[in-house]
């Protein structure tokens, strides 16, 4: 019977993860401190933090992301400088950054040509819903 219990716990602190979104937050973190690589990163965590705090206050989204750390996503995924990425590679993009929900058919999409800026768009856009 005590598995049950830890069942119970597991899926007690599964939910509770999920409802506040702290594995969603602890990633967008991580990758923007690897794609910044500030100098202090605890500081840069922790002001990352506080902006967002700050957002939710005011009743809006924030994303951690700037469209500078999207571009830098985006040429990690076009990695032939071609301008453009599949539309295979645009949702292991967006997985990455964790977005989980977002446009499955971005402009380019049936070409297998999604931009640069299609994707800062619609990644911008996805972020700004967790």
């Amino acid at each position: 019977m005590q598995g049950l219990g830890y069942n119970d716990e597991f899926n007690d602190s599964k939910e509770y993860l999920e409802r506040f979104k702290i594995v969603d937050v602890i990633q967008q973190l991580t990758l923007s401190c690897l794609i910044e690589q500030p100098g202090n990163p605890r500081e840069f965590m922790a002001k990352k933090l506080e902006a967002i705090r700050t957002s939710r206050a005011r009743s809006q989204n924030h994303v951690v992301f700037t469209r500078e750390n999207l571009v830098a996503v985006f040429r990690c995924f076009d990695v032939t400088g071609k301008g453009y990425i599949s539309l295979e590679q645009y949702k292991e993009a967006m997985e990455t950054l964790g977005a989980k929900v977002y446009n499955q058919k971005p402009s380019g999409y049936g070409l297998d040509h999604i931009t640069l800026d299609t994707f800062a768009d619609e990644a911008g856009s996805a972020l700004r819903k967790l």
